[in-house]
């Protein structure tokens, strides 16, 4: 192998120099470029994430407040419906609790004093619906509950009443009149009274149950 003239490997070696060092230049450009696009994808993917995000949220708001719109009216008719419901097996509860009490009252031993006053009215008013010269005159059926006949009998003839006094278990608490002709029927029992009242008790215990939830409402709510 012969030697090569200096001047030849000079510019061999020149020409090395000169590939290696664009080699290294074109590398960095290329790593340059690499490095922006992968800033340009993490900026584009960043800007795509909050705009994702927002259109996200924009459709869970639109969602949530169409499904609010959508179930406020039926979930507030039913918790209406709800409390309806319960205030009235409220009242029912109170009405029967008062029932109860008025049936001790007719079981009890003062009820013979108010035995007499609803047998006068009874009478009062088969004599005024008969029209009859007086309370002897009236002619008719009087049935009692079974344990009163013998105190109704006894009040009876106290008042010179001819009226039949019998004994009937569909009977507490009073008298019914079923005149002779049987035209007329007159009820005077604790529980036809209560009947009569129902609605006016009914008012009464409704209100009083409206008034105790508005307290325990207001004592439930958070202070402002």
């Amino acid at each position: 192998m012969s030697a090569q003239p200096p001047k030849q490997q000079d510019r061999q070696a020149h020409i090395r120099r000169y590939l290696q060092e664009e080699s290294n230049r074109r590398s960095e450009l290329m790593f340059e470029d690499a490095e922006k696009q992968v800033r340009d994808l993490r900026t584009d993917c960043a800007q795509r994430k909050d705009v994702i995000l927002a259109a996200s949220r924009r459709e869970f708001d639109s969602l949530e407040h169409s499904v609010r719109i959508s179930t406020v009216g039926p979930a507030k008719r039913e918790a209406d419906v709800m409390t309806s419901r319960k205030m009235g097996e409220a009242v029912e509860r109170i009405l029967d609790q008062c029932l109860d009490r008025l049936r001790n009252y007719a079981a009890g031993p003062v009820f013979p004093a108010a035995l007499a006053a609803l047998l006068t009215e009874t009478v009062v008013q088969a004599r005024e619906l008969l029209h009859a010269v007086d309370l002897k005159s009236v002619q008719g059926r009087i049935s009692v509950a079974p344990q009163d006949v013998e105190v109704c009998r006894s009040l009876a003839d106290q008042q010179g009443l001819a009226c039949e006094i019998v004994g009937d278990d569909s009977v507490w608490g009073g008298v019914e009149f079923l005149s002779a002709d049987k035209r007329y029927h007159v009820r005077n029992t604790l529980e036809s009274r209560l009947a009569r009242q129902e609605s006016e008790l009914r008012s009464v215990a409704t209100k009083r149950i409206q008034h105790e939830v508005a307290k325990l409402a207001a004592s439930a709510a958070p202070p402002e």
